[in-house]
């Protein structure tokens, strides 16, 4: 093969590799956005039967039924998604079993029990827990005022008891406060600064207060997306919502890992 025929072939081969790395930068830096209903879906979020565009996406994914937002939580069930705020890094979901109808008149439960572990979401700190109740007697004492008597609208609930009395627990909940012989009927959480303060709510206050949703924080996913992909560690702020890409070096602490972050 002549000189000249060499430099066409290397010549042919450096634009190749050149056009090659820049259809894969532009694919890499490509936005996907998406729409259900009147919601807009972008990155880190992709709809179920979309294109996900990073490998690194795919459990943040939503689901599109009859034009609205819908997300999968772990050991709970279908939410809907009310809000995705990109710049806190927070989606906020109503329980599909909480419903306006019948509000004043009587309560709709969440339709699931919440637990705290719900990867790849995390429970914001504000957050406070409310605890629905069913007793076999009316509540007195000095903590009533954490206890709101609710009227269920499935009148069809089972209870063991003949005279059934149903309460939300509001504000700092502790063990203690569930009474002897009542029984867990459900539970969720929410930001509501009203709810979390436990006083002066009403049964319809309270629905309206959960109707509004809950966050939670999709900060981690973000995180793993921006530093775990360049071999780095991330120091998670859930206070200020943000974050910092470092080296760490590990240093043995008996049966611990100690990390020494040098950020970038």
């Amino acid at each position: 093969m002549s000189r000249e025929e060499n430099l066409v072939g290397v010549g042919l081969l450096t634009i190749l590799h050149v056009c090659f790395l820049s259809v894969c930068v532009a694919d890499k830096n490509q936005t996907f956005k998406s729409s259900c209903g009147d919601m807009n879906i972008s990155d880190p979020f992709y709809l179920e039967d979309d294109y996900a565009p990073d490998v690194f996406y795919h459990y943040l994914n939503l689901i599109c039924e009859n034009n609205r937002t819908m997300v999968n939580l772990d050991y709970g069930g279908k939410y809907h998604v009310a809000d995705i705020n990109y710049s806190s890094y927070t989606i906020r979901v109503v329980d599909p079993g909480l419903k306006e109808k019948g509000m004043g008149n009587c309560f709709s439960y969440p339709l699931y029990y919440f637990r705290i572990d719900q990867y790849p979401y995390d429970v914001p700190t504000d957050s406070h827990p409310v605890v629905f109740i069913t007793c076999p007697w009316l509540i007195t004492g000095d903590k009533i005022h954490k206890y709101i008597p609710i009227i269920p609208c499935n009148t069809n609930r089972s209870s063991p008891f003949s005279q059934p009395y149903a309460y939300a627990i509001v504000g700092d909940l502790e063990f203690r406060d569930i009474p002897d012989s009542c029984i867990l009927d459900g539970n969720i959480v929410t930001q509501s600064k009203a709810v979390a303060e436990g006083r002066h709510l009403s049964m319809s206050d309270l629905q309206e207060e959960l109707l509004m949703g809950f966050e939670l924080s999709f900060l981690y996913s973000i995180c793993a997306i921006e530093c775990e992909v360049k071999g780095l560690s991330c120091d998670l702020n859930f206070t200020s919502n943000t974050f910092k890409c470092h080296h760490s070096s590990a240093v043995e602490c008996g049966y611990y890992v100690c990390l020494k972050p040098k950020f970038e």
